[in-house]
């Protein structure tokens, strides 16, 4: 089960019960008039700029009136913020006091060679860095340094499709 999973239907309303709404902004905005402006952005859970638009009249206006043309993005960005905070703020349990762990050694340079190769087996011969750090569960920069070290010994070649750095595996294809 994903950590980011709603495992209820009583959850799901309980987020989308945080979601901003584009009117409610459209009507904070419209605050500016009674001279408040920046309010729509204590709602946007900005309250940084916020207060700065408070102080400055919306930046003199002009930071009010560009926010005009950037509101839905910023509501759909929100949004998005109360989406992704909202799982891990109510699913996850509280924090405990850590037990003493046990720690395992680090794994070696070969045994992450093998989840790659085993990776890239189950995807046709190929993945990229991202596919590889999710299959592995090792740190980006480890994951990029020992597919390099893959591509120096012509074990892999390097494409690049779309904009993207695709690693092939040439004994799997």
């Amino acid at each position: 089960m994903s950590s980011l999973a709603l495992s209820s239907d009583r959850e799901v309303e309980v987020v989308m019960a945080d979601r901003s709404s584009s009117g409610t902004a459209f009507l904070l905005w419209l605050a500016c008039a009674l001279g408040l402006c920046g309010i729509h952005r204590f709602y946007l859970g900005k309250p940084g700029t916020g207060i700065l638009y408070l102080l400055t009249f919306g930046l003199f206006g002009i930071g009010q009136l560009v926010d005009l043309f950037l509101l839905r993005g910023m509501v759909r960005d929100a949004n998005g913020r109360a989406l992704t905070e909202a799982p891990r703020r109510r699913l996850l349990p509280p924090a405990r006091k850590p037990v003493a762990p046990t720690l395992a050694p680090p794994p070696s340079a070969e045994q992450l060679r093998s989840e790659l190769f085993r990776a890239a087996a189950r995807r046709g011969g190929q993945l990229t860095l991202a596919e590889a750090v999710a299959a592995t569960g090792r740190p980006e920069r480890e994951v990029e340094q020992a597919l390099d070290r893959l591509a120096v010994e012509s074990a892999v070649e390097l494409e690049i499709d779309s904009g993207t750095v695709v690693y092939r595996f040439e004994d799997l294809r």
